[in-house]
């Protein structure tokens, strides 16, 4: 038996995160929701963003179980392949 690690990535609600960071003129959130939905490296939130999302505990208002279930059949599905 091999040991192996997998990462699933949940994104935040894009308009969590654009409200939370629209009032930054140091940090300004510049992305479109089409950007923010596609993920790109190029799209991702610096250190500084990321420290103000957390500081807003905008982290702590998502819950996986507000996502919808089209997703979360998904979700299982990949975790059920893996497992086999």
């Amino acid at each position: 038996m091999v040991d192996c690690k997998i990462t699933i990535k949940f994104y935040l609600p894009y308009e969590d995160v654009q409200n939370a960071l629209k009032e930054s003129a140091q940090n300004p959130f510049i992305r479109t929701k089409d950007e923010w939905v596609v993920g790109n490296n190029e799209c991702k939130l610096n250190k500084a963003q990321k420290r103000m999302l957390k500081d807003k505990e905008i982290y702590n208002h998502f819950n996986l179980e507000n996502i919808p279930s089209s997703i979360k059949t998904e979700l299982n599905k990949i975790v059920h392949d893996i497992d086999d």
